[in-house]
């Protein structure tokens, strides 16, 4: 359903207002209990995605952990390197976003998601300014 209506949204090269909040609408009604999930075993690592009015693609890192109501982590990155940006396997100092997909697991802590996001998090406490976003605030962006 995502896939499609994300096809459709961009098959004129331009997003409009309304295919916007309508693409965020059906996300937020799909994503509603994965992303409680999500934000559950977040607190208790003390993970906060970061809010923000802005994420900057040109020339900057992203790396994408979880899985993605957008589609597999192909179409994700296709979609940030379309406006510019440059996608990481996996975290390190010189990574600016780390997105987390919506599609939570219980299992998370056990795999990359919750390796990807601990890092990052050590590299925040460490003073690496790592921006950490769920995928609901980069389609946002899109």
């Amino acid at each position: 359903v995502i896939a499609q209506q994300l096809k459709q949204i961009l098959s004129d090269g331009i997003v409009s207002e309304n295919e916007r909040s309508s693409l965020l609408n059906s996300l937020s009604a799909i994503t509603a209990g994965a992303l409680a999930k999500v934000s559950q075993v977040a607190e208790e690592i003390d993970f906060h995605p970061d809010e923000l009015d802005v994420i900057e693609f040109a020339s900057h890192t992203f790396c994408l952990s979880g899985n993605f109501l957008l589609g597999d982590k192909d179409k994700c990155a296709n979609e940030i390197s379309k406006r510019g940006g440059l996608i990481l396997a996996g975290v390190t100092k010189k990574l600016n976003y780390l997105v987390v997909g919506g599609l939570g697991s219980d299992q998370w802590k056990h795999g990359n998601f919750g390796a990807k996001v601990e890092k990052a998090i050590q590299y925040r406490s460490d003073g690496i300014p790592i921006k950490i976003v769920h995928e609901e605030s980069l389609v946002k962006f899109l």
